[in-house]
């Protein structure tokens, strides 16, 4: 029997090699292999696989300290209690030619972790798929976590935010939204799609699972929050159409740009004719996590919100202060004085706007080489859907002073050379 455990740290995973005492404890031990999180299934498989070959069995006690602290040193930590705090941890057990997979949530008392045996996955010694159960296994007890589940959900606390201003304001929408499906109903379709969806995905559909009206809100007028299905059936009509686009985008710096969006696997949650919103499912690694982009009809997607988090916040706090309100229509429409400042609150990216609502500029906060810069883009002549455009004013008065100043001096002076020649002839 051999055995590892694996560590998902920010942007790392720790595969720590353990091995079994003579007592059956297992222990961590050396050696700790440290991998790029970006890192694929296969690739993560092949490299539990390795590790497993350092683990033994039926070690002695002798060196339990020793040997505990030379993994810790090695993690680059002070403590057992603070590393575990950070990280979400899964264990791996080696039995004859199957694999064992249990996802481990943190204790309800708040030290060590649990096991959640109900969830435990088992597969053969194929790379790929060890690697994929692996990735399972770290959304199971990232959806699991008591701490998440005890602390009410930020993204959940927006959403009830936003659902109880529509029951007041747009009842009838309210009314609409479906009731959230369960875990392994939205793991279904994450298989279907082929791609990892993000936690907050899972949280927004467990909440949930859309809404059969028009939301006459969001972002656009008249747009839809997809149920799950519909949504699915978007983004794979999405992700096929990029994956047959041969055209790709060649910028040394396309970090600091949108295009990546282009290209681009997306989740579309939120569609209709006129426009759509979705998350990227493979992101550039300036951005901390996945945000939210939009796009309208014959557009392309870019960045609008940093995150699904950021943006139930925004939209949130704008229904509650005013930034929102129903016009006679019953439409709900947008005071960009009034939510300006809350979508720059929340989100590194945002259009800026003059006192009379016109746009004037778009800013965008990233990351280059671990400093965050703020670029600028300045807007004459620009409007962004119903906001107010900048007009580009014409001022007749400097206009004309401008034409004479142009015309009126050559004019000028051919007159009075014209007239030294007349008065040299008569003479």
């Amino acid at each position: 029997m051999k055995g590892c455990n694996i560590h998902f740290h920010q942007n790392t995973i720790y595969i720590i090699c353990k091995s079994r005492t003579t007592f059956g404890i297992w222990i961590s031990c050396l050696p700790v292999f440290e991998l790029d999180r970006k890192i694929d299934a296969s690739e993560l498989g092949e490299q539990v696989l390795e590790n497993l070959q350092y683990s033994l069995d039926q070690i002695s006690h002798d060196r339990l300290k020793e040997t505990s602290e030379e993994v810790l040193n090695r993690l680059g930590f002070n403590d057992w209690e603070k590393f575990d705090r950070e990280t979400v941890f899964i264990s791996l057990i080696l039995k004859e030619k199957e694999i064992e997979i249990t996802p481990y949530i943190p204790a309800k008392d708040g030290y060590g972790f649990n096991p959640v045996i109900q969830k435990k996955l088992k597969c053969d010694l194929e790379v790929k798929t060890i690697g994929k159960l692996i990735f399972d296994a770290k959304l199971i007890a990232e959806q699991l976590n008591p701490r998440k589940i005890n602390d009410m959900s930020t993204l959940t606390d927006a959403l009830d935010r936003i659902i109880k201003w529509l029951e007041i304001h747009k009842p009838e929408l309210a009314h609409s939204f479906q009731p959230g499906l369960s875990f392994d109903e939205i793991q279904a379709g994450e298989e279907k799609i082929g791609f990892k969806l993000p936690a907050d995905i899972y949280e927004l559909y467990q909440w949930r699972n859309g809404a059969t009206l028009d939301c006459h809100f969001l972002v656009f007028p008249s747009m839809v929050f997809l149920p799950f299905d519909e949504a699915i059936e978007s983004s794979m009509g999405w992700n096929t159409m990029v994956a047959e686009d041969e055209e790709l985008y060649v910028n040394e710096e396309w970090y600091l740009n949108e295009e990546w969006c282009a290209k681009s696997p997306l989740f579309i949650f939120i569609n209709d004719d006129i426009g759509s919103c979705g998350i990227p499912l493979q992101i550039p690694p300036n951005y901390p996590e996945q945000p939210v982009v939009e796009w309208g009809e014959g557009g392309m997607p870019s960045v609008y919100y940093d995150s699904l988090t950021a943006m139930m916040l925004t939209l949130a706090e704008c229904c509650e202060t005013g930034a929102y309100y129903i016009d006679s229509g019953g439409f709900i429409i947008e005071d960009v004085s009034k939510s300006a400042p809350i979508i720059q609150k929340y989100n590194s990216q945002f259009y800026e706007y003059d006192e009379l609502g016109r746009v004037t500029a778009w800013v965008e906060t990233v990351i280059i080489e671990g400093e965050k810069k703020e670029i600028r883009t300045q807007y004459d002549s620009q409007y962004d859907y119903n906001r107010i455009a900048t007009v580009q004013r014409r001022c007749l008065i400097l206009e004309i002073i401008t034409l004479l100043i142009g015309l009126g001096i050559p004019i000028l002076v051919a007159y009075f050379v014209w007239e030294k020649l007349i008065q040299q002839w008569w003479q």
